[in-house]
């Protein structure tokens, strides 16, 4: 596992890394039960998702982090509010469930921001 560079939410449930690895942001959740919207990578319409280059990129980013390599990889498509970046297309974000605690690792290739979606924040 990569040392420093981590922060925590105020809940304990989420860390992630402050720099990206691998040009990959990484977060950790402490238990993600609830597992529908995920798609296998196989299913993801951007075959780039697909390749050996980018599977070996994606897993070894995850690894440093401290993802022990079981569970099966998935993605998702993102709307462009849950990013920090001023972009407006959807983009993919990655995930991992650890088998032996149940821990989530999410990997994404913009920063993922959820102060948008608070209520009562100026736009």
């Amino acid at each position: 596992m990569l040392p420093g560079a981590c922060y925590s939410s105020p809940s304990q449930e989420m860390s992630g890394f402050m720099e990206p690895i691998h040009g990959f942001f990484i977060y950790s959740y402490a238990h993600n039960d609830g597992m529908k919207g995920w798609t296998p990578l196989e299913c993801l319409e951007d075959a780039k998702y697909r390749s050996p280059e980018f599977l070996e990129k994606l897993t070894s980013a995850l690894k440093l982090c401290g993802w022990e390599g079981d569970g099966p990889l998935e993605g998702m498509m993102l709307p462009p509010f849950f990013s920090s970046e001023r972009d407006a297309r959807w983009f993919p974000v990655f995930h991992a469930r650890q088998k032996s605690d149940g821990v989530s690792w999410i990997a994404c290739e913009r920063p993922l921001s959820f102060e948008n979606l608070w209520i009562g924040k100026p736009v």
